[in-house]
């Protein structure tokens, strides 16, 4: 059995994530149940980043240490995860006593090969985003490039890496796709951007707060978070005896963290002598209603609210439907109420509803793998199979929405073989029961086939229909009564209840 491992951004817990940190990981998600269906040994992990001076703040003003502050922040997204059915396997946290030594051994071995050295920094720095901004990087005058946040003048004695000594070699890995960045379009960007004017040699250590793994050598310093963070997807390996996933799989993470991810992570994985990651994969922004999630604005969704009210499975449908993964996407309320109303609900809910109740009707729930002709059996069967090769080329290129169009098609086709097929004139017929039970045999099947395709997107309803309609050699069982899946909503109503909801 093959390996894949996969990995979300651990989040900064500052404060709620919203439904832009929920897309990442339920994407990873999605991915991880996929890579089961098709015979993989997954790992997936996620987890927090739990040091540095916007945390330490966040802690002092609420009363707390630090320490007692990010033990709860993470058992809040840990919750959120489970409101969201993310089957994770490992949750890291950069607090974690295991991680703090193996980050210091990282530190000393890199000091003593002489990558790192002693420095001063003068400049601009975002505390929001816990990183030193370049002037060239600078758009909106004293204004973050990523978060649009303040900037603040910091002058300081650091710890560099030695960004220099290793920035012609990723530029190249990154060119030869030895390094593989997608999309296209965020490799472009790296190469014409961030590598034109030369890596800055990269500042690693700060003094200026004490809210982070102390440096042994200089315990002035504490080790930046950018070298604390990173190196979490090696360091949990180590610590659960799970070596042998690395490289495997895909890295996860918006598009904002990039370069963090593709130019500093690979440069300090060069100097350590460990193996470049096999993938990253950098997803686009969600936006509501066209615009970035801001409090100060109120657009701000929180996933709890949209789960209590229409599900988990929804919300996840919704994310990988909507959201061509790479690029930006919007969610809006009429949107999503929408798409929950003509698809979940009239194209596939009422599809398995209608489809059970007919079993029952005409074969008291349980109908027989019969032979007899019908013309559009064929076609159906023949369709499913390009579904389902179609399905292992998008899944490699991480095209989600256009699998779960490639899905939906087949949904509409599995619809359209019941008008065409006519099971209630065939019934009245005593002589084309044989072809009924074909028909119905052929339907049912599709819905199992389709329940299969769905259910890492929609884990809960996967499930209702694997334990509802059964299979065995001879034939298929439905329930007497089906569990309703999705049931219609007043679409006015509950775009005014999201709106009202925001934040």
């Amino acid at each position: 059995m093959k390996n894949f491992y996969i990995t979300t951004p651990i989040y900064y817990p500052s404060g709620r994530l919203h439904l832009g940190h929920v897309y990442s990981t339920v994407s990873a998600d999605v991915l991880k149940r996929i890579k089961q269906q098709q015979g993989y040994e997954v790992l997936f992990l996620t987890g927090t980043d739990e040091h540095g001076e916007k945390i330490e703040t966040k802690a002092f003003e609420s009363g707390k240490t630090p320490q007692e502050y990010v033990d709860e922040m993470s058992e809040e997204i840990k919750k959120m995860w489970k409101i969201m059915d993310v089957d994770y396997d490992i949750f890291s946290r950069t607090t974690d006593e295991f991680h703090v030594k193996q980050v210091q051994s990282i530190f000393t071995k890199l000091l003593n090969q002489g990558d790192v050295y002693l420095g001063d920094y003068e400049g601009l720095y975002c505390v929001s985003c816990e990183t030193y901004v370049t002037k060239s990087q600078i758009l909106i005058e004293e204004k973050c490039p990523d978060c649009n946040g303040n900037l603040k003048l910091v002058t300081e004695e650091v710890y560099k890496f030695k960004c220099s000594k290793y920035s012609n070699t990723i530029m190249g890995m990154i060119q030869n796709d030895k390094i593989v960045i997608e999309p296209e379009s965020r490799k472009n960007e790296l190469l014409n951007s961030f590598f034109v004017n030369g890596i800055p040699d990269l500042a690693i250590s700060r003094t200026n707060f004490t809210w982070g793994i102390p440096i042994k050598e200089n315990d002035n310093h504490v080790i930046y978070v950018w070298l604390d963070a990173l190196t979490n997807y090696i360091t949990m390996l180590e610590k659960y005896d799970k070596e042998n996933f690395w490289p495997s799989g895909v890295q996860l993470m918006g598009k904002e963290i990039i370069r963090f991810h593709a130019i500093y992570w690979p440069m300090i994985l060069l100097a350590l002598g460990k193996e470049m990651p096999t993938k990253m994969f950098a997803h686009g922004w969600l936006l509501v209603d066209g615009d970035k999630m801001s409090k100060s604005k109120k657009n701000v969704i929180y996933p709890e609210f949209l789960v209590e009210n229409y599900g988990s499975d929804a919300v996840r449908y919704f994310l990988l439907k909507e959201i061509p993964f790479g690029k930006d996407g919007v969610f809006t309320p009429a949107t999503f109420i929408g798409r929950y109303n003509s698809e979940l609900v009239n194209e596939f809910s009422n599809l398995v509803n209608r489809s059970v109740v007919m079993a029952n009707k005409y074969f008291n729930g349980y109908v027989e793998k019969g032979i007899a002709e019908n013309e559009y059996v064929d076609d159906l069967q023949k369709s499913l199979k390009k579904v389902q090769v179609l399905r292992e080329t998008y899944i490699e290129k991480l095209e989600f929405s256009k699998d779960l169009d490639n899905i939906w098609d087949y949904i509409h086709l599995t619809n359209k073989f019941i008008d065409l097929t006519t099971p209630w004139i065939l019934a009245k017929d005593t002589m084309l029961m044989k072809e009924l039970e074909v028909v119905m045999f052929t339907l049912l099947n599709s819905i199992i086939e389709i329940g299969k395709m769905i259910e890492p997107y929609m884990p809960n309803t996967g499930k209702i229909i694997r334990k509802a309609i059964t299979k065995n050699e001879k034939g298929i069982n439905v329930p007497v009564k089906m569990e309703i899946i999705f049931s219609r909503l007043n679409e006015e109503e509950e775009i005014q209840k999201i709106y009202g909801s925001m934040k």
